[in-house]
């Protein structure tokens, strides 16, 4: 007969230990409201987007690099080749 054992309290750490940034931190929070509010204990990747959106992330838009002008005569990219 298994003996059981005593449920873990609701804010006990998985992660005994970890040292985080505080923006995990935030971020680890923000998740957590998020799961509390809608009842949602697994969120989609889409609404893990909204919390990061409402946490003012925004993907950096970076122009694509330059092609050295001896290679772009030749229709060549100064990518390595594979």
């Amino acid at each position: 007969m298994r003996i059981a054992k005593p449920p873990r309290p609701r804010n006990a750490a998985t992660n005994v230990g970890a040292d985080y940034t505080p923006d995990e931190l935030e971020f680890l929070h923000a998740i957590d409201r998020y799961k509390r509010k809608h009842r949602r204990p697994f969120p989609a990747w889409s609404e893990v987007l909204q919390v990061l959106l409402s946490l003012g992330y925004r993907k950096q838009v970076t122009p694509p690099p330059a092609i050295p002008a001896a290679n772009a005569a030749a229709g060549e990219a100064s990518w390595p080749k594979v």
